[in-house]
């Protein structure tokens, strides 16, 4: 009230508003204030805080409005009134009104901090990070806009002054479990990766049952090419959370890249247990139980993949070829799978993996001769699109059908 432009206390009232325990209270209190004196510009400056506080930011703006139609030079107000239109999405506005704060109060590092914020918003990010800097050298020690400026030169891919940022919250006493992540992420994208990893268990030091920062090391240490770490922290993430279905997916993909089709899909199975509508992880659990020599849970799952996307190819035809290939002839069933396979193959431009699958279907069936067409056909498809290994793989077990023998999958031993 004495000096409407003091920032000390109004960043102090603003404070106090946010930890009230009944703040409407104190807008009942400042509306009777407001009453016994309409064209109180400090009465109308508190109530649009307090509103702010509550989350009422519309009946904010309109407060902060009222008192700057009154006092056009109150700074401060315009400032708080800036910070309610980016709070509601209205973002030029904001500029505009942060710019003229700048204008009458140039040393004013919030409103700079705040205009970086908003000038982000607005796709502005040269503007944007020149906005921070310059709060930045208002104010070394305000911690929170070299957060804002870290995040910003991260956004853009600059990592060395990211991490310069970060570095600065840490070492002046902000050693937040979001700071350290935000300076291991820094470090980890220049390639220091040791240091990241330091920096991450610094992390987890300050939050130990965090399953995220589990997550986010296990990743941390797949890139280190430390597996065994990796599986450490997945699994502590997963007893923390059991149900986070991607950090299980990323488990289970960790145990395929180790040599564990096993592991890897009793991972995506309980995925898919728990997702039943998604096709994709039902065909990732069928193609690795495949892998994994679980050929009867394989043909289940790419049931269940088809039954959610009908008539799609890698669900369709990944069933129809463990009906012709099963190395169990009582579930073998190759006129099945070549009625399957069949409308992939009289497609336009089949694939060859399609073509392939219906020549299997075919030796299975004892049609020898139709077998060899097709895979005659499956391989040139394949070479004529650069898939090599595929053709190698589809040549071999033509050298099958063309000495009469069936293709069959290999049972996995699980000793």
């Amino acid at each position: 009230r004495r000096e409407p432009n003091n920032v000390a206390a109004h960043n102090s009232l603003s404070y106090y508003y946010g930890i009230a325990p009944d703040p409407q209270a104190i807008v009942a209190r400042l509306e009777e204030r407001l009453r016994e004196s309409p064209g109180d510009t400090a009465t109308l400056y508190c109530l649009g805080l307090a509103c702010s506080a509550m989350g009422d930011d519309e009946k904010s703006i309109q407060h902060f409005e009222s008192a700057l139609n009154i006092n056009d030079d109150y700074h401060i107000a315009r400032y708080q009134y800036a910070v309610a239109l980016l709070a509601v999405g209205r973002v030029e506005p904001a500029i505009e009104a942060l710019e003229q704060v700048i204008e009458a109060e140039p040393d004013l590092p919030n409103a700079h901090a705040a205009l970086g914020i908003a000038l982000k918003k607005a796709g502005r990010v040269e503007q944007a990070v020149e906005a921070l800097e310059r709060s930045v050298q208002l104010a070394p020690k305000l911690a929170e806009n070299h957060e804002q400026l870290g995040m910003l030169h991260a956004e853009l891919g600059n990592w060395t002054e990211a991490e310069k940022q970060f570095r600065f919250m840490v070492e002046s006493g902000h050693r937040t479990t979001k700071t350290l992540v935000n300076l291991g992420v820094a470090m980890q994208k220049q390639g220091r990766l040791e240091d990241a990893i330091e920096t991450m268990e610094q992390a987890l030091q300050i939050e130990k049952n965090s399953w995220q920062l589990h997550a986010n090391m296990a990743a941390l240490q797949i890139e280190h090419k430390d597996a065994n770490a990796a599986i450490h922290h997945y699994q502590q993430a997963l007893r923390i959370k059991p149900d986070a279905w991607a950090v299980r997916m990323k488990y289970g993909e960790l145990w395929q890249l180790v040599g564990e089709p096993g592991k890897a899909a009793d991972q995506f199975v309980e995925v898919a247990a728990s997702n039943p509508e998604a096709a994709d992880v039902h065909l990732k659990a069928a193609q690795t139980l495949k892998t994994a020599g679980r050929f009867d849970e394989a043909i289940a799952h790419y049931e269940l993949a088809a039954q959610v996307r009908p008539n799609w190819m890698p669900a369709a035809v990944g069933r129809a070829w463990l009906l012709a290939t099963h190395p169990s002839s009582e579930a073998r069933d190759p006129t099945e799978a070549l009625r399957v396979a069949r409308s992939f193959v009289e497609s336009e431009n089949p694939h060859p993996i399609a073509l392939d699958t219906f020549a299997a279907a075919s030796a299975a069936s004892g049609d020898f001769e139709q077998a060899v067409d097709y895979a005659s056909r499956a391989v040139t498809v394949a070479r004529s699109a650069g898939l090599n290994g595929l053709a190698d793989r589809i040549q071999s077990r033509l050298n099958k059908y063309q000495s009469g023998e069936a293709h069959r999958e290999e049972m996995v031993s699980t000793e």
